[in-house]
């Protein structure tokens, strides 16, 4: 038998459609000598440090830094059963597919369950950008070794102790030296949260500031044209303004009576925009519609799952391959 792990269950649902597989019991499908089963996102989490020595129960400064190695991690609250199942499969599989989602958190979500059972069966790993069936039917056509992609899951693990490692520290070693009860530090949240602040202080302590700009009116070609005086940067402020008044009298007074107006003509060819990938549709939708980070990820989210609209979402890289621009017109 051939088990195939996917990270999520859409994922795994869509895989099962794809290769005429039937449901089966216990969130599972099954057929042609194959099981699909999937996972709902993280399974496992880094341990708790006071589960891993009681002395961490208390918040004591000499006992910093904490670190573990190796650091182990257990089931997710909830998870445990699932879990469990995937581990009995991975014993009776004479193989395995590696379905995690295309990005470094995918391949550890896997990796991670895969080496918590110890697994000595052979693993190859399935790429799907895609959720259509034809798609993921190509994609099972170029598996590869799971061997040759563990160093990119590595790096996600290691981003994971990274952030433990971070947050665990921090927070007890600020929250004991300013005596702030409940103080939380991390990697990613206390930066965003200085860049809040210092945004915050910028926008209470702007000053209003007057600028000025040059604007003209001409005919040409029997048509009225709106023109703007754009000043070298050498003359802007930081804003990209000009704040002197007399530096615009100045060019007025350059500008000879009758004035006369050359106009070039160029063709240019300018590149269209590349496709959004999730950060900048993310800004994107906040700034046009108001909708939150996590709204938009949700609805990107469904586009993939539900109606096959959408490349992989999660994805940082805006270029699509040659076979995705190529279904674009149809998909359109």
């Amino acid at each position: 038998m051939k088990l195939i792990i996917a990270e999520k269950p859409e994922l795994g649902r869509a895989i099962g459609a794809a290769l005429n597989l039937s449901p089966a019991a216990g969130g599972t499908m099954t057929g042609r000598g194959y099981i699909v089963v999937w996972a709902f996102g993280h399974l496992m989490k880094l341990e708790e440090p006071e589960k891993l020595d009681s002395k961490y129960k208390k918040w004591n400064l000499a006992d910093l830094p904490m670190y573990f190695d190796p650091w182990p991690s257990v089931a997710i609250a909830g998870k445990a059963d699932r879990l469990a199942q995937i581990g009995q499969l991975i014993q009776q599989a004479d193989s395995i597919v590696h379905a995690g989602d295309p990005d470094d958190e995918g391949q550890y979500l896997i990796d991670e369950i895969l080496d918590h059972f110890h697994n000595t069966k052979p693993v190859l790993r399935v790429f799907i950008n895609d959720n259509t069936p034809s798609e993921i039917q190509k994609a099972f056509h170029q598996l590869q070794p799971n061997e040759n992609f563990r160093s990119i899951g590595e790096s996600a693990h290691a981003r994971a102790l990274c952030d433990k490692t971070f947050g665990y520290n921090y927070s007890r070693f600020f929250g004991l030296t300013l005596n702030v009860k409940g103080l939380s530090v991390g990697r990613v949240q206390t930066p965003t949260l200085g860049l809040v602040v210092n945004r915050d202080r910028q926008i209470e302590n702007h000053v209003k500031q007057k600028y000025f700009e040059l604007t003209a009116s001409a005919v040409l070609s029997g048509a009225a044209v709106d023109l703007t005086f754009k000043p070298d940067q050498q003359f802007l402020n930081d804003g990209g303004h000009v704040t002197d008044r007399t530096f615009f009298a100045s060019v007025i007074a350059d500008v000879p009576a009758p004035a006369s107006v050359h106009v070039t003509k160029q063709r240019k060819k300018a590149a269209p925009p590349l496709p959004f990938n999730l950060v900048k549709l993310q800004a994107y939708m906040n700034e046009k519609y108001n909708l939150s980070v996590s709204r938009t990820l949700e609805i990107t989210q469904e586009l993939r799952d539900k109606f096959h609209a959408i490349t992989y979402n999660r994805s940082d890289c805006q270029y699509l391959n040659a076979e995705q621009y190529d279904a674009a017109p149809q998909l359109l």
